[in-house]
């Protein structure tokens, strides 16, 4: 299993190897914070997935033994949020959809095929953070719902 440690600074977001023993090891890569607002390593730990902060429908992927990149694209979305399934070629996103004014959970293969897997039930939610199971079979995400648990106070 490989660690990867991020930092910010001075604009940039740089990942090093981290040793759980010795600590921060060699750096691997530096991005520019604009191009890697949110990030994933994917479990067989030879890639990245980063987000860019502006909530484009894009995705690089960093292998990290050639530091090769590659972009996916889907049209139409403003990803928020990511983490890889376990089978290294998608990868669950959290998704601003303009067009239903809703967020969404929905998977991404590398060749930028998007599938919807859910829609928040109207547009005060918030949904975000996918976090697939170890086998893929189960997905936890999190959801806050500004009109759920609303008390009314009355003759007080």
């Amino acid at each position: 299993m490989t660690c990867i440690l991020s930092e910010s600074s001075n604009g940039q977001r740089q990942f090093f190897v981290l040793d759980p023993l010795s600590g921060r090891g060699p750096l691997l890569l530096q991005r520019d914070l604009k191009e890697c607002s949110h990030w994933s390593l994917s479990p067989d730990a030879k890639s990245i997935g980063c987000l860019f902060s502006d909530y484009l429908g894009e995705i690089e992927i960093i292998n990290l033994k050639g530091n090769e990149e590659r972009r996916v694209s889907v049209k139409g979305t403003h990803f928020t949020d990511l983490h890889w399934a376990p089978d290294n070629v998608q990868v669950f996103v959290s998704n601003f959809s303009s067009v239903r004014a809703r967020d969404e959970i929905g998977i991404v293969d590398l060749n930028g095929d998007f599938k919807l897997l859910y829609t928040a039930p109207y547009s005060a939610a918030t949904i975000g953070a996918p976090s697939p199971s170890p086998d893929g079979h189960y997905l936890a995400f999190e959801e806050l719902n500004f009109d759920f648990n609303v008390a009314l106070l009355e003759n007080y």
